[in-house]
């Protein structure tokens, strides 16, 4: 697809009471891409291959968060089909237009940056599109509450190869800040189990 072409789609959902998820396509002109591996202007943040060195999740500063780093330690394990490049995490009481109808005054949201592992797969938008309508349906099955997720497939450049990637968002809301990052944490824990195989074997973890 050429340069100058925005491809941008969007997948609306009208809020039910179970959890909140919506996906966008964004490809093309000014659309963000990924570049792995990567490293900040000043030299301060990096990629780190977790697939390579599961240690090095204790430099990523929002590994702190012991539910974030746990999902990024089941992300790049061994048993998963998928590989992180970025992450964020943050408390805010600045709610959104599209956020009032959770009625909270606190909200816990992430991202992560997230691609197939397997090269090949990451080269074809059709199966990255499908897998992410996939799991905005499961998603949106889910029971929880006062939770949103919203997944945004971009292109990505890793090792000098073109493809495709998702940057996962996740929020929770609450009357405060704790009760926003347990139902974040719950909402994170509801997204590893779509997107991890069911065969899947947390004891094959490293120790914390």
């Amino acid at each position: 697809m050429p340069g100058s072409i925005v491809l941008l789609l969007c997948w609306r959902q009208k809020y039910d009471g179970n959890m909140l998820a919506e996906f966008e396509v964004e490809i093309g002109g000014a659309s963000p891409t990924l570049s792995v591996p990567w490293a900040d202007e000043r030299g301060l943040l990096a990629y780190f291959d977790l697939r390579q060195n599961s240690a090095l999740v204790d430099d990523i500063p929002e590994s702190r968060d012991v539910a974030l780093r746990n999902a990024l330690l089941r992300l790049n394990a061994p048993t998963s089909p998928f590989l992180t490049a970025k992450c964020d995490l943050w408390t805010t009481q600045e709610l959104s237009d599209e956020e009032v109808i959770f009625r909270a005054g606190w909200k816990h949201a992430s991202y992560i940056d997230l691609l197939w592992r397997d090269p090949p797969q990451r080269t074809h938008f059709g199966p990255c599109e499908a897998a992410m309508r996939a799991w905005i349906v499961e998603l949106r099955k889910s029971p929880i509450e006062s939770a949103s997720a919203a997944i945004i497939l971009r292109r990505c450049n890793v090792w000098n190869r073109a493809g495709y990637y998702w940057t996962v968002y996740l929020s929770g809301f609450g009357d405060t800040g704790i009760s926003a990052r347990d139902l974040w944490a719950a909402a994170l824990e509801e997204l590893l189990g779509i997107l991890l195989p069911a065969s899947y074997e947390a004891d094959q973890l490293p120790p914390p």
